[in-house]
Formats: C-alpha cells, structure tokens, sequence
C-alpha cells in the first residue's frame, strides 16, 4: 500500500512544525536563562554579596518557576469550573 503524497507532505510539515515549535520554546528558554543570569549576578549578588549563579541553575530556577505558576492557574480555572457547575440546577445538568 503506497502512501498518498498529501499524507507524506502533511506528515512532514507536522514534523518540521514540531521541530521548530521545540527549538522557538528551547530557545526561549535559554534566553529567559541567561537574562536571569546575568540580572541575579550583575544586580542582586553583587550588592548583597551573595555567589553567583550559573546557567544551569538559573534554567533551574525559570522551569521552577514555570511550574509554579501554571501550576497555579491550571488550580485556580479548576477551581472556576468546579464553582460554575456547582450552581447549575437539575435542570441545567447533563441527562444521564
């Protein structure tokens, strides 16, 4: 069974759009990274005498903090939803 063209040309873009969508957030990552960096070494260990950070530790510091807060808003619409159908009527509800 040969595969259609479209299907080959699809299946490509879908790769190609997945790598660029891992480098872009890589990417971003990284310079988010060395912003932090370079902002926690030149401003705030320097006037509180504190050791630098190095890169690694400061991609540490951003993917926790990433999860933190999505962590949080994925909690608070939870909790959103949970209030919205809390307050339906029976008759607003789904029939089972």
């Amino acid at each position: 069974m040969k595969a259609n063209n479209n299907d080959i040309k699809l299946t490509i873009e879908k790769i190609a759009r997945s790598i660029f969508f891992i480098i872009f957030i890589g990417g971003l990552f990284l310079f988010i990274s060395f912003t932090l960096e370079n902002i926690c070494n030149l401003v705030i260990f320097d006037t509180l005498k504190i050791p630098c950070i190095n890169t690694l530790e400061a991609a540490g510091i951003v993917g926790f903090g990433y999860i933190i807060i999505y962590g949080i808003n994925f909690g608070i619409k939870s909790m959103r939803n949970e209030m919205t159908n809390r307050h339906k009527t029976n008759s607003q509800n789904a029939d089972n």
